[in-house]
């Protein structure tokens, strides 16, 4: 995880230099890999309260990454 934070800051930084300040290619990766350590962070969370057992914790994660909103949705569009 480290590792991820620490490209993710690399890029930033090589992103600021003089020679390639505002290019759009790199401006794209910085904006990628913070999705991508955001990703990885929540998979770890879950994970770790998965293996863990508990339930309680897990569910309220799923909820406030907005996983069961789209199954409600469904279930709602299924009993109209």
């Amino acid at each position: 995880m480290d590792s991820m934070t620490t490209f993710s800051s690399h890029l930033e930084a090589i992103h600021q230099l003089e020679a390639y300040y505002g290019d759009a290619t790199l401006g794209n990766l910085i904006r990628h890999s913070k999705q991508v350590v955001k990703d990885v962070e929540l998979y770890r969370d879950i994970y770790t309260l998965f293996n863990e057992d508990n339930e309680e914790e897990l569910n309220k994660l799923f909820e406030q990454e907005g996983f069961y909103a789209e199954e409600d949705q469904e279930d709602q569009a299924e009993e109209e």
